[in-house]
């Protein structure tokens, strides 16, 4: 779910970021920014620290500093060199996060970044969504890289005809269904953890670790609804 514990630390943070790859496309140029979200679900604020294995090849906007409470921040990196050198060769990014009044780094998440010629050589692209759910290859839709222009699509969403067309199918049900899970993300966020007092039935009272595992999940449904609108 894009998040790692540091093991040397007993106060360890789970590093929450979207994407977990990044890809840059010689044939567009606009493809050279790409955008890393580093989401802070907890009470505290969280100071970060972005390292690369190739720093030469990269500009990272805001490489360091500190993420509020509940709140998202996101980083704009750029590829420097887009040469056919550097294409596929895998580069690796290191998300290293703490609290604000700690020394120690308690979390880092990796995330690989590769120089590609084009996005219909990227078979990789769209399995963010399988975090929610894995779909099983049907047989009797038949898919074309140039219709699909690399990104990789399930039953539920687009299936492309004999000629060639793409053919939209119910899309409004999925938009549907993430807009229900958004809510239920909402209403378990909304419900007291272990407060005394409550006027919450105590079997209704969730754990701090589940919120911030729902907070997580809630941030990936909204960028999902805003790639569907």
């Amino acid at each position: 779910m894009g998040r790692t514990f540091s093991q040397s630390d007993d106060d360890a943070l789970p590093v929450f970021v979207f994407p977990n790859s990044l890809y840059f496309y010689c044939n567009e140029p606009q493809s050279l920014k790409q955008i890393l979200t580093l989401y802070n679900p907890y009470d505290f604020t969280i100071r970060f620290t972005v390292l690369s294995t190739a720093p030469w090849k990269y500009k990272v906007i805001e490489p360091e500093g500190f993420i509020r409470p509940r709140s998202c921040l996101d980083i704009t990196i750029r590829l420097l060199d887009a040469t056919l050198s550097n294409m596929l060769k895998e580069d690796k990014f290191r998300v290293q996060m703490k609290r604000e009044d700690k020394v120690n780094i308690q979390g880092k998440r990796e995330v690989s970044a590769q120089l590609l010629a084009r996005r219909e050589d990227n078979l990789n692209e769209g399995k963010e969504s399988d975090v929610f759910e894995q779909m099983n290859p049907s047989s009797s839709f038949h898919q074309t890289k140039s219709s699909l222009k690399g990104k990789r699509m399930d039953d539920s969403f687009e299936s492309v005809s004999t000629t060639g067309r793409i053919e939209r199918s119910d899309g409004s049900k999925t938009h549907i269904f993430y807009i229900f899970a958004a809510i239920m993300c909402g209403i378990i966020l909304a419900l007291p953890s272990g407060e005394k007092g409550s006027r919450v039935p105590e079997y209704l009272h969730v754990t701090s670790t589940l919120k911030i595992i729902v907070a997580y999940v809630l941030g990936l449904i909204t960028s999902i609804i805003c790639k569907l609108n």
